[in-house]
């Protein structure tokens, strides 16, 4: 099995927002202190190219992200 995980990818998000974006860490944790896989076993993965971005997003929201127009919201 690959795993694919890196701390590269993170966003910093308010405290109080829908995704809980520290649960990816908290879970690699958890499965390396469990036994269950190595640090050595997880990839670092690429960053999404536009073609990916746009396979499962709208143009407009690529537009957004690459001009910093995408913004983040808290609850």
């Amino acid at each position: 099995m690959k795993i694919f995980y890196s701390e590269l990818f993170s966003i910093p998000l308010p405290e109080q927002h829908s995704f809980p974006m520290p649960k990816y860490r908290l879970l690699r944790e958890r499965i390396i202190s469990s036994g269950i896989v190595r640090t050595e076993d997880f990839h670092t993965p690429h960053a999404a190219t536009c073609e990916e971005i746009i396979r499962v997003h709208a143009a407009d929201y690529l537009r957004r992200l690459e001009s910093g127009e995408a913004r983040t919201t808290s609850l």
